[in-house]
């Protein structure tokens, strides 16, 4: 982990300041984060639905837990944040890669070596291509 400087704090921000801050459903945010993406990339139905035949990989929020993002939270080489220090409403309390729990209780407990290399179906021209409506 920790090559996306921030990508850490990319569901705490959208839950706090998007979900409750501005009324973003949590139907639209698993869009925006997970079906979108996998869509864009060439992923989908495989990555970015919850479906029979698809990996199985979620995160399970308590969109109602206040918190603090402190260093000790950090999954980062960096050990570099923005928004330490933030407080947050809403957090991740669990997820499930291809069916199995790496993360509970604030640690990371995946097996090293259970993450997979997924290739995108698209090349990186054409996601760019997509983007500029070409």
């Amino acid at each position: 982990m920790g090559r996306r400087r921030g990508i850490q704090a990319t569901l705490p921000v959208l839950l706090s300041d998007g979900v409750h801050g501005r009324g973003l459903t949590l139907e639209r945010l698993a869009y925006l984060t997970s079906t979108a993406p996998a869509q864009l990339f060439g992923l989908f139905p495989r990555k970015g639905a919850i479906a029979v035949g698809a990996d199985a990989d979620f995160a399970i929020i308590d969109p109602a837990k206040q918190w603090t993002f402190q260093p000790q939270n950090l999954e980062t080489r960096s050990g570099v944040s923005a928004y330490l220090g933030r407080e947050f409403t809403g957090q991740v309390v669990r997820t499930i890669v291809r069916g199995k729990t790496v993360f509970a209780d604030g640690k990371v407990i995946g097996t090293p070596g259970w993450g997979q290399f997924v290739r995108p179906g698209h090349h990186i021209s054409t996601i760019m291509d997509m983007s500029h409506g070409h």
